[in-house]
């Protein structure tokens, strides 16, 4: 059963693996069932159609519910299944657990506001994806835990996950903190699309999720053989970067000093001297000023790095680039 493994592995490891201890950041105030309920880490489904998509939805952690007295019905539910694997995680209980989380999951808020909007998006089923987060537990900070949590998350979960499930595409459910955390697994990553998830639905917001719903649904349209194309094509190329236009593979040319940057996300979504080196950037500036900033603050050592920066900026959506009066080579 896909995912089995990486979850296995962090029931074996433990929540101090990714702690300081084992009830670090732990919810304040809950009752003895909700705090032992906080203690099982959730690992979300992989629908049995799956390998037909390939597709991935990667949020953040889960939820704390809305209170801290008594489980939700939903939970009644689902923590029963979850506390079976995480005290005996077999195949067997791996795959319940993951049926009783796919059964209740939909009727949650996030679901409803996001998923539901992805998955149409992309006319696709709650089978044919796969849902996960980066961090398996609730925690006291929600989404902002610490950086170094979120490295171990990183290592312990969500590479060895991607490892598994081999995706062709990420949805990533929130723009900066998943990003980031994706960035810190070291791994060659398949093509990424950000679903917005702010909660104020602005004119600029609503654009967004309408662009990243028409790739996501030009994504799917591909199948898992011409995804796989796709990716394959940014491997075998590093020097072009691959973006999906409907129904045609883009590739485009290698940025050079008077093109001009264009920002497309707000949100540093870097971590270490990578998000020193985003901070350089500014709406409208060329790339030989980019390379200039970053030499003026960080360093010879660091501006070396501009030109990998912006192939993988590009790649995933976080720039886009204006080429000086050239055309843009189609993929063959």
């Amino acid at each position: 059963m896909l995912g089995f493994l990486a979850a296995k592995q962090v029931v074996e490891m433990g929540r101090s693996a990714f702690f300081p201890d084992h009830e670090s950041d732990l919810p304040l105030g809950r009752s003895a069932l909700l705090s032992r309920d906080d203690l099982t880490p959730q690992f979300g489904y992989v629908g049995a159609q799956y390998s037909s998509t390939n597709i991935l939805l990667l949020g953040i952690n889960p939820g704390n519910g809305p209170r801290n007295d008594f489980r939700t019905p939903a939970d009644e539910r689902m923590m029963p299944e979850l506390l079976r694997f995480a005290q005996n995680p077999t195949e067997l209980n791996y795959v319940q657990a993951t049926r009783a989380y796919m059964s209740e999951c939909r009727s949650w808020p996030v679901w409803q506001r996001h998923c539901a909007e992805v998955l149409g998006s992309g006319k696709l089923s709650f089978e044919q994806i796969g849902y996960s987060n980066c961090l398996p537990w609730r925690t006291a900070s929600e989404s902002s835990f610490s950086e170094n949590v979120a490295r171990k998350a990183a290592e312990f979960y969500v590479r060895p996950l991607i490892e598994e499930l081999n995706p062709c595409l990420i949805v990533a459910m929130g723009k900066a903190r998943v990003l980031s955390i994706l960035e810190m697994t070291g791994l060659s990553l398949p093509k990424i699309i950000v679903w917005n998830r702010s909660r104020a639905a602005t004119d600029s917001v609503k654009r967004e999720r309408v662009n990243a719903a028409k790739e996501i649904f030009a994504f799917a349209k591909l199948g898992v053989v011409g995804q796989r194309e796709a990716v394959n094509a940014i491997a075998a190329d590093s020097r072009r970067s691959l973006t999906i236009k409907r129904e045609d593979v883009v590739q485009e040319m290698v940025p050079i000093s008077s093109d001009v940057i264009r920002l497309l996300i707000r949100e540093n979504p870097k971590s270490g001297k990578s998000r020193l080196r985003f901070d350089c950037y500014r709406d409208g500036m060329t790339v030989a000023d980019y390379e200039k900033a970053v030499l003026q603050k960080l360093g010879a050592a660091e501006a070396k790095k501009c030109k990998p920066d912006l192939k993988w900026d590009i790649a995933r959506h976080f720039i886009r680039i204006e080429h000086s009066g050239r055309n843009p080579s189609v993929s063959r």
